[in-house]
């Protein structure tokens, strides 16, 4: 049996043509299929909290990643865009409700994966919160694949530099990333912080006292879970719902006043020179 090397130094140029192309539209199909996921679950997180028939929108996304999962025609994937972006907005909305803002940090696969944080995202669409991940699947992967930061609001550059005073290098992981994003969504005026991370993760628990000295010195509220396969969604979600009311009666309360881009803490405070 001829080993793979040789099987492949035995190709003829017509073989390595058709091989090149196959991977080239391998890899533009992949890249048309992450983008238009991606977009479908972006329209999906922002559309669930304002909607007012409650679960139209996770219906909705549920036929299109259905769609984009088995459709393989490049065209008929790049003409889908727009039929996404309509069908979320036709969806119909509350105006003037104003939801709570949280932001999902962590370790990356609690993070992307909706089996293991038990659709938290979902979930909190559909108690009227804005759920904003730090990281998607599509981010990940091409930043990984071609250190891009694709469709990032913060890029992983910019969320370093804001760790810095505070975490001065990355450990493994998503630590440095997500401290840089837990202090610009601080600055933002989000309600709260939501944290996931593997039990006995060893860079998102040495960086654990770190989101909670943001906590303090930015007034912000900040919620940990270590999850592995013994974890419940009871407990979880209980723990959710428990952290959304303080949220919501911290808000009545007018008791966030660190609130809004302008205010600023200097990182001498986190050291303990201030």
């Amino acid at each position: 049996t001829q080993s793979i090397a040789s099987q492949i130094l035995s190709l003829n140029n017509n073989s390595w043509t058709i091989t090149l192309k196959n991977v080239l539209r391998a890899f533009t199909l992949a890249w048309h299929k992450s983008k238009l996921v991606n977009i479908t679950e972006e329209l999906a997180r922002r559309t669930r909290p304002f909607e007012i028939k409650k679960g139209v929108a996770s219906e909705l996304e549920r036929e299109f990643l259905k769609t984009i999962e088995e459709e393989n025609s490049i065209y008929k994937l790049r003409r889908m865009k727009q039929k996404i972006k309509e069908s979320f907005f036709s969806i119909k909305e509350n105006s003037t409700f104003e939801p709570l803002r949280i932001l999902i940090v962590g370790e990356s696969y609690c993070v992307i994966e909706p089996f293991v944080n038990f659709d938290l995202i979902e979930y909190l669409g559909g108690q009227g919160v804005l759920a904003e991940p730090f990281l998607t699947t599509h981010q990940w992967l091409f930043y990984h694949a071609l250190r891009k930061d694709e469709g990032s609001n913060l890029s992983k550059e910019k969320a370093k530099k804001l760790a810095e005073p505070f975490w001065a290098y990355g450990t493994g992981g998503e630590d440095q990333v997500s401290i840089g994003h837990a202090i610009n969504a601080a600055r933002q005026g989000f309600d709260g912080i939501i944290h996931l991370m593997p039990f006995s993760c060893m860079p998102e628990t040495a960086a654990l006292p770190v989101f909670e000295k943001i906590s303090e010195l930015y007034s912000i509220p900040f919620l940990n879970f270590s999850l592995d396969e013994y974890s419940s969604p009871t407990g979880f979600y209980t723990r959710i719902e428990a952290f959304l009311d303080c949220l919501m009666l911290r808000r009545k309360k007018n008791f966030n006043k660190f609130k809004g881009a302008q205010n600023e803490v200097h990182p001498s405070l986190f050291l303990g020179e201030g």
